[in-house]
């Protein structure tokens, strides 16, 4: 029960951050080409509003939407570790990489974390099957000697 709330309250959280790329995304639509927002990050702010939209749906009954939130998360993770490698080429500062490992790290401890039970059509319990998460191991810290 109390797993089930704080996952309402972040997915609230989650949801209106990407909500609040609005604000820079209507600025740059409102300056046309003197915007200093560039069209790609135009493009990832509309689709993280609309995610956020979803996810502030999802938040009411998050084992309903199970999939969309799994989705916010590893589409989040693919995302960033493609844009890592420009990161890396260009030589981006430490603070960000830093940033981006903690987030990354963040990403994987709740993908790891064990699917819940639902009931089924008939009304009994059953384990939800999850092959790709039962088996993920723990990210390693580098401060444990083998």
């Amino acid at each position: 029960m109390i797993r089930e709330r704080a996952l309402k309250i972040l997915l609230v959280l989650v949801g209106l951050a990407c909500l609040a790329g609005l604000y820079p995304l209507s600025g740059a639509l409102r300056d046309g080409t003197a915007s200093t927002i560039n069209r790609q990050d135009q493009m990832i702010l509309s689709i993280y509003i609309a995610l956020g939209v979803f996810l502030l749906i999802a938040a009411r009954q998050p084992r309903e939407h199970r999939s969309l939130i799994l989705f916010a998360g590893w589409s989040t993770l693919a995302h960033d570790g493609v844009m890592i490698v420009p990161g890396i080429q260009y030589h981006a500062s430490t603070a960000r990489k830093i940033g981006l490992a903690k987030r990354i790290a963040d990403h994987l401890s709740r993908a790891s974390i064990p699917s819940q039970v639902s009931a089924s059509i008939d009304g009994s319990c059953s384990a939800v099957p999850n092959r790709i998460l039962a088996h993920s191991s723990p990210i390693p810290t580098g401060n444990s000697s083998p």
